[in-house]
């Protein structure tokens, strides 16, 4: 039991290192974000999107993008159980974590929505303080499109 709470916290751990976030900080018009083998790079000056997950990559113009949004799904975990249950909340975690994140739909028939994945920063996925900062860097990108792609 001691091994499975030390590994939880190792994939944690991994996971928050595995989150980069850059988000124009040398007023370059560059936003980035990559987790594990999914990435997001919006470019202002070339007016471009590049998506990358683990089903492909593409470039797209600004033209391109019809809509974002996100999702987070969280909870449904069990308590007690054992192995068992350490298991099964491994297996609804990771459902979790493959259910949420930033959704872009694109013209290109061949790919006309692609799903970028994000894990919080600085604390587990199912932590209060974890979903916080998950829902705040979603915000963020929900901000980047609004402000670039619909300029009022």
């Amino acid at each position: 039991m001691l091994c499975a709470t030390a590994f939880g916290k190792y994939v944690v751990r991994k996971n928050n290192d595995a989150t980069f976030n850059y988000l124009n900080e040398n007023n370059d018009g560059v936003y980035l974000h990559k987790f594990n083998d999914c990435e997001i790079r919006l470019d202002t000056n070339k007016q471009e999107v590049f998506l990358k997950n683990s089903e492909g990559e593409n470039t797209y113009s600004f033209d391109d993008i019809k809509e974002w949004s996100y999702n987070i799904t969280y909870g449904g975990e069990i308590s007690g159980g054992g192995l068992k249950g350490i298991s099964e909340n491994g297996k609804t975690l990771g459902q979790n974590i493959a259910e949420s994140g930033l959704f872009i739909r694109v013209k290109d028939v061949r790919k006309p929505e692609w799903h970028i994945q994000f894990y919080p920063r600085n604390d587990a996925f199912n932590s209060p303080k974890g979903l916080n900062d998950l829902k705040a860097q979603l915000n963020q990108w929900m901000e980047i499109f609004d402000q670039n792609l619909n300029p009022v």
